[in-house]
């Protein structure tokens, strides 16, 4: 006997499937930066940067999204105690399609994975604020169901929440020099 899965778990699913082969091509690009020499680091936060200046303004504003951890303060106090300058923001443009900010809030919030294990190769001398911005125990799953609900809720955003987080994933490929 099979389970069913529900119309929202399937979008989510369709969502995850969708963005591995984008999201594997964002990590290769990013690879580039050896995190361990200062000089990569802060160019590594200077691209993120770009891209988070672009993004948190609209996901801010947006009403009905999960519960999400901006992050742009805590990468632009790394950068100004590198001394480094805040870069502009990427010259990009968000789907206007229903749900693309979900997609959006995806793919920031998925990055907040990867961050803890990315801290660990940056020396202990330099700051990880934004890379130390880790998901408390639960709040990654509680945050899927709450993408889950809202696809449950509205079906029609499935296409724009794919629409979104291929618009951030680009950003953060053009950003990081692709």
């Amino acid at each position: 006997m099979t389970a069913s899965i529900s119309p929202g778990a399937e979008q989510l699913a369709i969502l995850r499937r969708a963005m591995r082969g984008v999201h594997e091509q964002t990590d290769r690009k990013f690879s580039v930066f050896d995190l361990r020499k200062s000089a990569d680091y802060a160019a590594f936060l200077q691209a993120h940067s770009r891209v988070l200046t672009w993004i948190e303004p609209a996901l801010l504003a947006a009403p009905n999204l999960p519960e999400w951890l901006p992050r742009r303060d805590f990468i632009e106090s790394d950068l100004n105690e590198l001394g480094i300058a805040l870069p502009q923001k990427i010259d990009a443009a968000m789907p206007q399609e229903d749900g693309a900010l979900l997609g959006a809030v995806y793919v920031l919030e998925g990055s907040r994975l990867g961050g803890r294990w990315l801290a660990e190769q940056v020396p202990v001398d330099m700051p990880r604020r934004y890379l130390g911005a880790a998901h408390p125990q639960g709040s990654w799953a509680r945050f899927l169901r709450a993408l889950e609900e809202a696809f449950e809720k509205h079906p029609e955003y499935g296409p724009g929440a794919l629409a979104g987080a291929h618009a951030v994933f680009a950003a953060f490929d053009r950003a990081a020099g692709g």
